[in-house]
């Protein structure tokens, strides 16, 4: 199975269902489930108030349906923003005039114990041992 770093907060607001649109320069073909892990680094428009994140960080912490991809640029689907898709040139985003993609997610999955990993740019698989780890979340999921 694929994974996809995001930094937090946005890692535990797509697994709980509260962001179902992620924000990317490039659009994605790829559809199906997907493991969110969180990045060790809070997000950029978070820096502030960092220390004041208490998501877990470095872990894969539940997994999403990628759904498709669409421009960002004038895209007025009101669906979009509602569930976190940025507008080019809004003020809560600096892609420097540069390409702005929805990826849109569905079946958002929240694990109980986040799942220590380290992450990569793009999509990456995870290690075996990682793996194993997950499974047993994945289980958890239906006791």
């Amino acid at each position: 199975m694929k994974a996809l770093t995001v930094r937090p907060p946005y890692a535990g607001q797509i697994v709980s269902g509260r962001k179902l649109v992620e924000n990317r320069v490039r659009p994605t073909y790829y559809r199906g489930k997907i493991l969110i892990h969180a990045g060790a680094a809070v997000h950029d428009h978070f820096k502030e108030i960092a220390s004041t994140v208490t998501d877990p960080m470095g872990a894969i912490v539940g997994e999403v349906t990628i759904l498709g991809s669409h421009s960002a640029h004038g895209c007025t689907r009101t669906d979009c923003r509602d569930l976190g898709g940025f507008r080019p040139g809004s003020a809560e985003v600096d892609f420097k005039d540069g390409p702005l993609h929805h990826w849109v997610l569905s079946d958002p999955v929240q694990y109980r114990e986040p799942v220590p990993a380290s992450g990569a740019l793009g999509y990456w698989v995870p290690p075996e041992s990682v793996m194993e780890r997950v499974r047993v979340q994945r289980r958890l999921l239906h006791d």
